[in-house]
């Protein structure tokens, strides 16, 4: 459909979050329409293989490290965990967490670990969110009831070449706007970019 008011060689494509692995590969299509591109909370790299995994296994990784090991000892109580709701999201069933009773998930967690004290971050609690992460991006779910955990969406995301990979591909012309990913892609690509002052 033809809209007067737009110009067809002038157009700019928003990519907000996930929309920033799609914006660049519109504009690599459409070298001709797209002028400018503007890239708000850029995924950088691969969306499952690399940013999944980064929220999944690393960020509670760490969170447990920095946040909940207050003794620096690399250990926290199973008490802690199971009223932790960040931890417990990976750690516990959602089924058992919507019951917020702490006594039913502290007995999940005591089974989970075989322990009734104190768990390792590294040796325990890190393995079980790469094995999480493992199950999320296995591709074998059976049904396609929604599009994020379709198998066919899982697959075709992993497979994507990374976003930082690709952007440099953009026809010269093309302008670049971002919002915080400002140094990271001035620094890449500082001839072609530009970011507002906000």
């Amino acid at each position: 459909m033809q809209k007067p008011e737009v110009d067809p060689k002038r157009i700019s494509v928003i990519g907000h979050s996930e929309g920033t692995i799609i914006a660049p590969r519109v504009a690599i299509d459409n070298p001709s329409k797209v002028k400018n591109i503007i890239l708000m909370g850029t995924v950088a790299q691969n969306l499952i293989r690399d940013l999944l995994r980064h929220q999944v296994v690393d960020l509670p990784s760490e969170y447990a490290t920095q946040v909940m090991d207050k003794n620096h000892t690399g250990l926290i109580s199973i008490q802690q965990i199971a009223k932790d709701p960040l931890l417990g999201y990976y750690l516990v069933s959602s089924s058992l967490l919507d019951t917020n009773n702490t006594k039913v998930i502290t007995k999940n967690l005591l089974e989970k670990f075989g322990t009734t004290g104190h768990v390792s971050i590294q040796k325990q609690i890190r393995p079980t969110l790469i094995k999480y992460y493992e199950n999320e991006s296995a591709f074998n779910l059976s049904k396609c009831n929604e599009i994020r955990g379709c198998p066919v969406w899982f697959r075709s995301e992993f497979s994507l070449i990374p976003t930082l990979s690709i952007i440099g591909d953009i026809s010269k012309s093309t302008v670049y706007y971002c919002s915080m990913e400002k140094m990271i892609l001035r620094h890449q690509f500082s001839k072609r970019f530009s970011c507002n002052k906000d």
